[in-house]
């Protein structure tokens, strides 16, 4: 759930639509952490380094779409 999110946010953002992608992009990373660091949702115990990688590019895609709709401030805290 949280990829297809993310994949939304793509699409989204290259039609110029950043305010929908930046909500997409926000429910990827909800759902990201809540499967990422919730120890009811982890399968084997332990935390996938992909998986993080794909968290991390929902805090990148966050940064991103805050840069288009000139939200600088957030822009930067998502990039932290």
């Amino acid at each position: 759930p949280g990829d297809t999110h993310l994949n939304v946010c793509a699409v989204l953002s290259q039609l110029g639509r950043h305010a929908q992608a930046l909500e997409h992009a926000q429910a990827a990373l909800i759902l990201l952490q809540e499967e990422l660091f919730d120890p009811a949702k982890q399968e084997d115990g332990g935390i996938s380094t992909d998986r993080i990688a794909v968290l991390c590019i929902a805090y990148h895609n966050i940064g991103a779409e805050n840069e288009f709709l000139k939200q600088w401030d957030m822009a930067v805290e998502s990039y932290k």
